[in-house]
This record gives C-alpha cells, structure tokens and sequence, in this order.
C-alpha cells in the first residue's frame, strides 16, 4: 500500500484538506502528523525561535476543525494510516496532554 506523509502545520490547514481528498481520488492512503517545537533543547538547532510552522495554543481550534474533518473522511472509508482514536489523540498531544 503507498502512502503519503502529511505534517500538519498551523499555516497548511487548506494544503491537509486538499492534499487528503488528491490522495484519496488516487487512491493513496495518507498519514498525519503534527508539526510541534523541538521538545528537547538542542543547541545545534537554529529554527526554534519565529518558526512560523509550528502549532500554538491559537491555532489549537482551527487543528481541531482539520482533525475532525479527517476524523470523518476516515469513518467514510478514506484509506488512513491513523486510526480514528490516533487523530483523536492529536488534540491532546497538541495540548501537552498525551505522552
């Protein structure tokens, strides 16, 4: 089975849903993840500050929207590597609430 990566950003919401349903006409599976800050201090790592990518805490309800929206395309049979309860998951790992 081919898949596709998808990395879920605050700035590619619309590219998620686009690229879901091209995958989906072609019958790719897809595969999501969220775009988060380096958890770990890395000194080497010159990105971290103004990274306009990764996900903050005002963009958690438009992730959420996207989520769900994925959350329903993959309860319609869309072929996705996450399952339901890992894209659920999602909201909480954003929030810090998920290890």
């Amino acid at each position: 089975m081919s898949s596709s990566n998808i990395n879920i950003t605050r700035i590619n919401l619309y590219d998620v849903i686009e690229l879901t349903k091209i995958a989906h006409d072609v019958g790719i599976a897809t595969d999501y993840h969220l775009n988060e800050a380096p958890m770990l201090e890395q000194p080497d790592f010159d990105h971290k500050s103004g990274n306009s990518t990764y996900i903050t805490p005002k963009d958690w309800c438009r992730i959420d929207a996207v989520i769900d929206w994925l959350i329903a395309k993959n309860r319609s049979g869309y072929r996705m590597v996450n399952s339901v309860r890992c894209l659920e998951e999602m909201k909480a790992f954003m929030r810090g609430k998920l290890q």
